[in-house]
């Protein structure tokens, strides 16, 4: 049992352990326990090279080794680890694009989300309220303040829904 659960999943190759060390020393002030629950799947035509363990290994002592490395998983069980962890990690090369369907899926849930933004963000990610990023934290928040921030994500990604892009094409 652990006060705090994070939840990634994604690409195997897409794995950045940059910004979990970031991640890592702001947990390192925190005396609440975390756990990490990583879920991966590989672009078709990919193996698992010996990069994607190294990178494990490194996200796993960030955690202390409080880490679950779940495999892949099916849609409905992304979706209930989605509601059920605290928030959601995912960290880009450069920052968050409009068109991350993780980030989006994760908002749409409810689910807050760490990541990291820059100038091609999209506006209506903002740290602390609709987002957190990862460069603007110092401390790791409250659940009554992630709890917030995932509510504030539901309601930002609602006009991106398969229902909205309907209505669009009906008219």
């Amino acid at each position: 049992q652990v006060d705090c659960t994070l939840l990634t999943f994604g690409m195997a190759h897409k794995i950045r352990v940059a910004g979990y060390r970031k991640l890592g020393e702001i947990l390192y002030g925190d005396n609440r326990t975390f756990r990490l629950e990583i879920s991966t799947a590989l672009h078709e035509g990919t193996t698992f090279s010996e990069d994607f363990f190294t990178v494990g290994n490194e996200i796993r002592e960030v955690f202390d080794g409080n880490v679950s490395f779940l495999g892949f998983l099916a849609d409905e069980e992304v979706s209930h680890r989605m509601r059920a962890a605290d928030a959601l990690v995912a960290f880009f090369p450069l920052g968050v694009r409009e068109n991350n369907t993780t980030v989006l899926s994760a908002m749409s849930h409810g689910c807050a989300v760490i990541t990291n933004t820059d100038g091609y963000s999209p506006n209506w990610m903002v740290h602390g309220n609709s987002i957190f990023d990862i460069d603007k934290m110092s401390e790791f928040p409250s659940i009554a303040e992630i709890e917030e921030v995932g509510r504030n994500a539901k309601e930002a990604v609602s006009p991106y829904s398969f229902a909205q892009l309907s209505k669009i094409i009906s008219q």
